[in-house]
């Protein structure tokens, strides 16, 4: 078997964070290295494990995911992004700017978890 995908999730609810770990274990070829609960925290992370994949919330308290964004695609070119979010202030102008950032993708969370 080859190396797994690691994977760093970083959201400020612990719920998400849990339902995303959980569904990326399932997968045998993916590594969840370690979470965060914002982007400051993470950046610390990010540069311990060097992950694959850095999935990203953008509404978070003391740094959002645009602002996480910019120091990743700055400091660390070589991770993925996948930054999502439950709904955003500015709607599609914080899709649109994630993606010209450099984000992989943008996926919209659902509104409820039933």
């Amino acid at each position: 078997m080859s190396q797994k995908i690691s994977v760093i999730i970083v959201d400020d609810s612990v719920v998400y964070r849990n339902i995303i770990r959980e569904v990326l274990s399932s997968d045998e070829e993916i590594e969840v290295v370690s979470q965060a609960v914002n982007g400051r925290l993470a950046l610390p992370r990010i540069k311990h494990y060097k992950p694959d994949i850095l999935i990203l919330d953008q509404e978070m308290p003391e740094m959002t995911g645009l602002e996480t964004l910019e120091v990743v695609r700055r400091d660390f070119p070589e991770v993925g992004v996948l930054m999502f979010s439950s709904h955003t202030v500015e709607g599609a102008k914080v899709t649109i700017k994630a993606l010209e950032m450099g984000a992989l993708d943008f996926i919209t969370k659902p509104q409820s978890l039933e």
